[in-house]
């Protein structure tokens, strides 16, 4: 029998029966599917498929999980990254093959830091199995966080397609943009990151983050997990505050009285999800942002293989890098670190990147101002014929 998703109920002590998901065989998975139940529902479901492909790959040549080791890893890598037609192998075009290969990695990784960190090896009783093969998994650091970036590196990143994004958007595009959205909602957003905001960021934000008075919120990067004090306070434009107020007034309060209608709790997230359906009232999740964005984004003459939801905010820090270029005494490199929320300088360097035509045009005209300034001090310098070059 080869081994399969199943859909279970398992018992959580804290919340009660909970709708899962474990993997099924011959025989039962008790540790691999104890980790299952660690997770979400969700990731449980999207672990488990790749699991059990990776369990049936080894199971095809007569290895359980325990006994394969990092040669047979390797060897899975190269099966679910490479097609094979007639018997030559080809490197996929997909611009998901990279990601989906990444993630069969994460899920494996997953599972077996899971069954390191219990110490749960020598407890472990797969058929007649008494102990753990020298070369397996769980006799290795292979799944140590750097020695898993070599691994990724090394074999997937090489072969990765290379995506072309817009970075930065120009001001017709933004108003564009803008104007395609269905709701003030969705708009708001945009104008959020905008701003310089991250989208988890933006997504994050509670009610009370936000201070219309003083035209600020407070950004915390913690996808809706609002730990310790770490947040910057970010001021916002005029446009920005117009969309926010509309959005509260116009859309979020009319929901906020059809969830007290049907005894809906407000999770205090200032986006929500505003159409009635089981996740009305629900906080607004990345992908469905990214969904509506790249649908606004291609009515607006934009194809949507180019939109990311980054490009809002390199839209902002971009605008600030050509002002600095023309006023550097009046934004320095160091005020652009600050405002964006970065540790480390070397974060701002692709924006100064002497390819990108934006900041080479801008730095071209500073230096040609500096060089007009010198001629009209000193005079433009003429070559003598005693010159030696």
């Amino acid at each position: 029998m080869d081994y399969k998703m199943v859909k279970c109920i398992y018992y959580n002590r804290s919340i009660g029966n909970i709708n899962g998901w474990q993997i099924s065989c011959d025989y039962q998975m008790f540790w691999i599917n104890l980790w299952m139940h660690k997770l979400t529902p969700t990731t449980a479901r999207n672990y488990g498929y790749k699991v059990c492909l990776f369990l049936n790959w080894c199971k095809q040549r007569n290895k359980t999980y325990l006994k394969a080791t990092n040669a047979d890893l390797n060897n899975f890598v190269l099966y679910i990254q490479f097609d094979n037609k007639n018997g030559i192998f080809e490197i996929g075009e997909s611009a998901s093959r990279h990601s989906t290969v990444k993630n069969y990695i994460n899920a494996i990784t997953n599972m077996y830091t899971f069954i390191l960190s219990y110490n749960l090896g020598n407890m472990i009783m797969i058929d007649e199995e008494k102990k753990i093969n020298k070369n397996s998994y769980l006799k290795d650091i292979l799944w140590s966080p750097e020695r898993k970036k070599v691994f990724i590196n090394k074999n997937i990143e090489k072969y990765k397609a290379k995506r072309i994004y817009e970075k930065w958007y120009s001001a017709e595009q933004v108003d564009a943009i803008l104007s395609n959205f269905n709701t003030i909602r969705n708009a708001a957003i945009f104008a959020l990151t905008l701003e310089g905001m991250r989208i988890d960021e933006v997504l994050s934000i509670r009610m009370i983050d936000y201070n219309p008075k003083n035209c600020t919120v407070t950004a915390f990067r913690s996808k809706r997990k609002i730990t310790g004090d770490t947040h910057r306070i970010v001021v916002l434009s005029e446009r920005t505050i117009r969309l926010l107020e509309d959005y509260l007034n116009f859309e979020r309060s009319p929901s906020e009285m059809k969830m007290l209608d049907n005894n809906i709790i407000d999770t205090g997230y200032m986006f929500i999800n505003l159409k009635y359906c089981k996740t009305f009232g629900q906080a607004v999740e990345y992908a469905n942002y990214r969904y509506i964005l790249r649908r606004a984004a291609n009515s607006a003459g934009i194809p949507e293989e180019l939109v990311r939801t980054h490009s809002g905010r390199s839209t902002a820090v971009m605008n600030d890098i050509l002002f600095h270029s023309k006023h550097p005494d009046l934004l320095s490199i160091e005020d652009i670190r600050i405002k964006y929320g970065w540790s480390n300088i070397s974060s701002i360097m692709p924006y100064l990147d002497s390819s990108n035509p934006l900041v080479a045009l801008e730095n071209r005209k500073r230096l040609d101002r500096i060089n007009e300034e010198v001629i009209n001090v000193f005079g433009k310098i003429k070559a003598t014929n005693n010159s030696k070059e």
